[in-house]
């Protein structure tokens, strides 16, 4: 059998080759307890803004860097992403979604 054929017909060790080969170019893999240091290697000054909730989305902060705009996943009843603002000044997060339903991506007019 060639080796040509060989890979062919076997193209799981072929992805090992091909990963390996990447992996000497582009370094390991990023494991999931890496990915901050992943993102560093991009982003300087990375700080967490928000930290209640199952998960949080897109957030878009007003024209003076007040407040911020964002969705998050936090009421049990209600698997989807609401809409919240966050005021830097306070501290305090409030819900401008009525809770109920899917949201999408919010922002805050300059006005």
């Amino acid at each position: 059998m060639s080796n040509s054929r060989l890979l062919r017909d076997r193209p799981f060790p072929l992805a090992i080759v091909i990963f390996g080969l990447l992996s000497l170019l582009y370094g390991p893999p990023v494991l999931a307890q890496s990915v901050q240091d992943a993102e560093a290697r991009f982003l300087k000054g990375i700080v967490q803004l928000t930290f209640e909730g199952k998960r949080s989305g897109e957030g878009y902060f007003n024209r003076d860097g007040s407040r911020m705009v964002f969705q998050s996943e936090r009421l049990a009843d209600n698997p989807f992403y609401q809409i919240y603002t966050l005021d830097f000044e306070t501290g305090q997060t409030s819900p401008v979604s009525s809770g109920s339903g899917k949201t999408t991506c919010a922002w805050l007019h300059p006005d």
